[in-house]
Parts: C-alpha cells; sequence; structure tokens
C-alpha cells in the first residue's frame, strides 16, 4: 500500500457540525451546539430531558446543576 491508497486529510481541528436536514423541531424540543472547549448555561425546568451528543468525538463533557439559589447536587 502507498499513500495514494488512503483517503485525503485535512489538517487542523474539526470543522463545525452542519444540520443536514433543516426544519422546524417539534414543541417542546430546543437545540444547543457548543463549540469545543465552550460552555453553555441552559435553564431547565423540573421533568424536562437533557440529552448530550458527541457526534465528532474527542471532547470531554461535563455537566453540571445547580438550584434556583445557585447550590450544586
Amino acid at each position: 500500500m502507498t499513500l495514494a491508497d488512503y483517503p485525503a486529510v485535512t489538517m487542523g481541528p474539526p470543522k463545525a457540525s452542519l444540520i443536514l436536514q433543516p426544519g422546524l423541531l417539534a414543541p417542546g424540543l430546543e437545540r444547543y451546539q457548543v463549540p469545543g472547549s465552550g460552555a453553555a448555561l441552559i435553564e431547565i425546568d423540573a421533568g424536562d430531558r437533557v440529552t448530550i451528543r458527541n457526534l465528532e468525538g474527542g471532547q470531554a463533557c461535563e455537566l453540571v446543576s445547580f438550584d434556583a439559589q445557585g447550590r450544586t447536587d
């Protein structure tokens, strides 16, 4: 095998995610994209569900919650 047998590689950081099928989200559904080394502060209410998806890999994720008084559990 030679280098020509391998797919081309683009050096540098990964490219931003793309929305493959644009359109409206279902009622009550929200989507947030957080860049690598980034952060997002999102208010959630009792009964809300949170799903974290790492489609590109290579980044750790930390989820921290606080109550209304700013205390963490």
